[in-house]
């Protein structure tokens, strides 16, 4: 147990913290010199140099998705740097990146090519030789001493779509010619190069936690179960993603080959995602045929999305009931035979998350749903999460979905639709445990929404309006006094005024942490000032803002770094905030307004489970 000092997570931070990457040219990355915990204390550095290897790379784990940071650690010393390059390098295709980070990675992949491999690449104008000056093996080996890892064996997670992305841009530029290809040859060449860095892939990966095919042309040029040593990759394979607007022809063998092969290769996909659009769901029904056999061959799936692109629910639902004890959570685009559906859904004990929405291309099926074939107490779905967004007002499903999860809801959304009366009206009678609410209300049913909020204790309420009926402050004020004494988090996605943000926390007993605007592009200092004027005058629990940055805002240029312009417009109202407005019995709290903050929120998705912190 360490006493009196910081602890180990906290010294890993202040290192990175302290470390300014920035000032290592980068050119010369290879003769850095690492830095050592000078900073610390003698007693710290101790700690820093006794902590186990094991706790450093969960510690490391835990800072995936931030790769300043890891890029930091890197520069530290090189048992970090150990630790943080297969971080850094197991997800490289992840973005589309801009054009020169892409082309540095195929250069870098294609490095670890066999000499004749390299020779073909330069017969075929794909290398050329200024990019590899070395073309015999002598020299060779001395060429790859110059990486410092071997980065093609840290590779897990394969999104091909800005692989070939990248493929295409590095054939472009090796294009000697200047001249624009031959449609067939530039196919030829990027399918060569992505074949060959596919198999180098496969020879050094200790194996694929996840592949994520995006769009038609990704199978056209790379198809994994071609890949030599495929086999041998995918016995990790956690994650499956696959996507298609439009079915064609040409691909649909290549589909076939590659749904069926992963079943015969791959038993432990927990996450599966397949969305394909069909002109009508009769045809193509080999397809179908192969994702119910992908689907029957792994053993426990946990999260299942697929668009309803199928000839038979029947089978589908009974594919998808082998998982009936592992699914917790199951989307589905668009909907048919529902009465199946709700069978399937009352075996699948575990499922926390449902999601339906309405289909892509809006070819929803007949719902199939006859209330009188079905009795509501037949049934009981353990779902606590429902997200249900259809453009149609088929409230009579959505009514006896709700009925049926009953008070086992905690969250719930529609938003693509005004909610009608009759959702209001069973959203009160049925789900009184609802803490996470996501709706688009009308004004004309605000008394109505006003009762079903003082009727649950929400933490969290995102809300929606037509952009035809505003709120006027009227609605706003009787919106505040409905507001429950519970709710923390409040998302607001119409227009709102500073004026009636200030009656609304005025009017409101709420103990807010956090307000959301989106849709406010002008005068942001005005609601940070209110802010500020609610916590010290009136003692506000209210702590942060957010802010959406749209294109039409008014008051900073689009290409300013967002964050760091609303962290300026906060310290300005906070530095100069007017001490006459105060009331002379009041002591300002620094404290408390150093605590206050202000943020970027990004636009509004139906699944909002990533807002709730």
């Amino acid at each position: 147990m360490f006493l009196n000092t910081k602890s180990p997570v906290q010294l890993i931070k202040h290192t990175i913290k302290s470390f300014k990457h920035e000032e290592v040219n980068n050119n010369k990355l290879q003769g850095f010199e690492f830095q050592e915990f000078s900073e610390f204390s003698e007693s710290q550095n101790h700690i820093m140099q006794k902590l186990p290897s094991n706790c450093f790379e969960e510690i490391f784990e835990s800072m995936d998705n931030d790769r300043n940071s890891l890029f930091s650690c890197a520069l530290v010393n090189r048992h970090w740097c150990r630790l943080s390059i297969p971080l850094l390098w197991r997800r490289p295709f992840e973005h589309g990146y801009p054009k020169d980070f892409g082309l540095k990675l195929i250069k870098i992949y294609i490095n670890f090519l066999p000499v004749e491999e390299r020779e073909l690449l330069r017969a075929q104008d794909i290398l050329s030789s200024n990019n590899n000056n070395n073309s015999s093996s002598s020299n060779n080996n001395s060429n790859k001493l110059l990486l410092l890892f071997e980065y093609p064996k840290y590779i897990q997670y394969f999104d091909i779509n800005n692989f070939i992305y990248a493929i295409k841009l590095w054939v472009i530029k090796n294009n000697k010619s200047n001249k624009p290809y031959d449609p067939n040859k530039f196919e030829q060449k990027i399918h060569l190069l992505a074949r060959l860095l596919g198999n180098l892939f496969c020879k050094y990966s200790n194996g694929f936690k996840l592949i994520n095919y995006q769009n038609n042309h990704d199978i056209k040029f790379t198809d994994i179960t071609s890949y030599n040593g495929i086999e041998s990759v995918l016995h990790k394979l956690n994650e499956f993603k696959y996507q298609s607007f439009n079915i064609i022809d040409e691909y649909c063998l290549s589909w076939n080959n590659l749904f069926n092969n992963l079943s015969e290769y791959t038993y432990n996909i927990q996450y599966l995602s397949i969305h394909i659009y069909k002109n009508n769901r009769y045809e193509y029904s080999e397809i179908d045929d192969s994702i119910i056999k992908l689907i029957q061959s792994q053993k426990n799936l946990k999260s299942l999305s697929l668009s309803n692109f199928w000839r038979n629910s029947s089978i589908f639902y009974s594919a998808i009931g082998d998982h009936c004890n592992s699914l917790t959570y199951l989307r589905l685009e668009g909907l048919s035979d529902v009465i199946l559906l709700i069978k399937l859904l009352n075996t699948c004990r575990n499922l926390i998350t449902l999601d339906l929405i309405q289909s892509t291309k809006g070819d929803d099926y007949e719902h199939n749903l006859n209330l009188t074939t079905l009795s509501v107490t037949d049934f009981n779905l353990s779902v606590k999460n429902f997200y249900y967004n259809f453009n149609d007002t088929n409230v009579g499903t959505l009514i006896y979905f709700l009925k049926l999860i009953g008070r086992n809801l905690f969250t719930f959304s529609s938003t693509l639709y005004t909610i009608p009366l009759p959702v209001l009206v069973t959203l009160k009678n049925h789900n009184s445990y609802i803490t996470h609410l996501s709706l688009k209300i009308s004004h004309d049913l605000l008394q109505v929404f006003s009762n079903l909020l003082k009727n649950l204790s929400l933490k969290y309420l995102f809300l929606n309006t037509s952009k035809y009926h505003k709120l006027s402050l009227h609605h706003i004020i009787q919106l505040a006094e409905s507001l429950p004494t519970s709710l923390l988090y409040l998302d607001l996605n119409f227009m709102i005024t500073s004026k009636e943000f200030e009656s609304l926390l005025l009017n409101s007993n709420s103990n807010f942490i956090t307000i959301a605007f989106h849709n406010i592009f002008e005068n942001h200092k005005d609601y940070l000032k209110i802010m500020v004027d609610h916590v010290i005058n009136n003692s506000g629990s209210l702590r942060e803002i957010r802010f959406q940055k749209d294109f039409f805002n008014r008051d900073c240029n689009n290409f300013v770094n967002f964050q760091k312009w609303l962290d300026d417009e906060l310290k300005f109202v906070i530095d100069n905030y007017n001490n006459d407005d105060v009331d002379d019995n009041i002591i300002i709290n620094n404290d408390i307004l150093k605590e206050l903050k202000v943020s970027e929120i990004k636009s509004y998705n139906t699944n909002f489970g990533s807002y709730w912190y």
